[in-house]
């Protein structure tokens, strides 16, 4: 029973030795196989058509699967105007304008026959944006216009005084000439002198003709008239330069009492700063007093304590 076990077991062995053989065979055949049949399809390959290349500055279509009609009814749809709107003759308007220089009340009225409206929204924006303007130019200018208007006042006020200084014047000195005529002439008519003028001055105050000779007594008359004049003129002098001394004395009184009053505070402040001086001095002394007080305290004090540790350091020896 061993020896026909042993034989089927060496059989079984070989057989499978001559499979592995076997298929061993065929892998190494089959390259070879495969690599004929690459070699016919090689040798195929030069005989058949190659489709051209599309060159690269074009560029490949497309293809189109759907078409989008909303698109283009949007392309092809026209616009529909409004009734009573014209837009060739607005257009033609436009041209004719051109770069010239209108108003906006000019252009509207121009167009509004060819609108739907009769230009009723054009002349509302017009409105709204006049009205917009109207608002910020009051915000801005109202308070520089009033301010403007507060000085033009002030200076017309000071104006009218001023004028109003001058006229008085004039006026005073008018009438001190008019009483200086009737000092010399107390007969003098105005309404004659308008009338006649140098006739009539002829005739109240005749002047001396060239030539003539004068008598003493004429001499004698037009040197007191020119002592007279004299006189007046500086009597008025007198009385400016005594209303301009007292002016200039209330002006020195003034300043007086300003002084007086400069002094009165300094030398409040003197009395003041002397004060504390003296303060300052007195609480100087008593802190010294205080600190030699101090003084002679510590030095008891070392005394005392210098004598017990002498006394404590005897006691010990």
């Amino acid at each position: 029973m061993s020896a026909k076990g042993s034989a089927s077991r060496a059989s079984a062995a070989k057989a499978s030795v001559a499979g592995r053989q076997s298929t061993t065979g065929s892998k190494k055949g089959g390259p070879t196989a495969a690599g004929g049949s690459a070699a016919g399809a090689a040798a195929s390959t030069p005989g058949e058509k190659k489709e051209p290349m599309t060159p690269f500055s074009i560029l490949p279509k497309k293809p189109r699967d759907s078409v989008n009609w909303d698109q283009i009814k949007r392309n092809m749809a026209r616009r529909q105007s409004p009734e009573g709107e014209d837009m060739r003759s607005i257009k033609k308007i436009l041209r004719e304008i051109g770069n010239k220089k209108i108003s906006v009340h000019e252009f509207i009225n121009l167009i509004s026959a060819y609108t739907a409206d009769n230009g009723a929204l054009l002349r509302l924006v017009l409105a709204e944006d006049v009205d917009a303007f109207q608002k910020l130019a009051r915000k801005v200018y109202e308070t520089m216009t009033q301010d403007v208007s507060d000085v033009l006042v002030n200076e017309q006020l000071h104006m009218m005084d001023f004028y109003q200084e001058k006229r008085d014047v004039y006026l005073n000195k008018m009438m001190a000439a008019i009483n200086e005529i009737y000092d010399m002439a107390p007969e003098f008519d105005f309404e004659r002198y308008l009338r006649e003028k140098e006739q009539y001055l002829h005739r109240i105050l005749p002047f001396p003709v060239v030539g003539e000779v004068r008598d003493e007594e004429g001499l004698e008359m037009m040197r007191r008239q020119q002592a007279y004049h004299r006189l007046q003129w500086l009597r008025s002098e007198g009385e400016r330069m005594n209303e301009e001394n007292k002016r200039l004395m209330t002006r020195l009184d003034q300043l007086k009492e300003q002084q007086r009053a400069e002094q009165q505070k300094l030398t409040e402040m003197a009395e003041r700063a002397e004060a504390r001086r003296q303060q300052l001095t007195l609480e100087e002394l008593a802190k010294k007093e205080e600190l030699e007080q101090l003084n002679q305290t510590m030095e008891k004090s070392f005394v005392e304590t210098e004598a017990e540790i002498k006394k404590e350091y005897n006691l010990r020896v």
